[in-house]
């Protein structure tokens, strides 16, 4: 069989046009996957940020949680001490009353008294203490979950970076 050099031309340029076909494909399939990726890229950005949300409102509430707590604490503190203090005032007008009556009384009295300021004071002290530790707990607590958030970010981040070269990595 003959092929003429028209027709050669011819199969030429369908062949041409075949092949330009085939890069416009393959130029429109890069496009669509770089476009996927952007959108994917897209996602965990606005992912990211509704997790930096939520965390910033959880850490808002447990500050407002632990302030209103401490704030419990000490006004439970302080209403302890005024009933420590009313009882202690009523200790004393009794010490009086009994000095007026029995004076050899006195000495077993005065060391009843102390007892109960010394235990008084160890009271306040031991609920000082609770409040200091309770506080410092809570303080590590944030602080854990802050560092918890910022590794999950910095993790978030990362992935992002190794996707991203990954992708021009592809294009060379």
């Amino acid at each position: 069989m003959m092929v003429t050099k028209s027709g050669l031309e011819i199969k030429s340029q369908q062949l041409l046009a075949q092949i330009s076909a085939v890069q416009k494909d393959m130029i429109i399939l890069e496009k669509s996957e770089f476009t996927m990726i952007r959108n994917e890229t897209e996602k965990q950005g606005i992912h990211i940020k509704q997790l930096e949300g939520k965390l910033t409102d959880t850490i808002k509430r447990l500050e407002g949680q632990v302030k209103l707590d401490i704030n419990l604490e000490r006004s439970r503190a302080t209403e302890a001490h005024a009933l420590n203090e009313k009882n202690l005032q009523s200790l004393h007008n009794k010490i009086e009353v009994l000095m007026a009556l029995n004076e050899k009384n006195q000495q077993s009295l005065n060391n009843k008294i102390e007892v109960q300021e010394a235990q008084t004071e160890k009271n306040l002290k031991s609920l000082d203490n609770k409040i200091d530790v309770e506080i410092s707990n809570m303080k590590t607590r944030q602080e854990k979950s802050r560092n918890t958030a910022i590794y999950s970010f910095i993790g978030f981040l990362t992935t992002g970076a190794s996707l991203y070269f990954a992708y021009l990595r592809l294009l060379k």
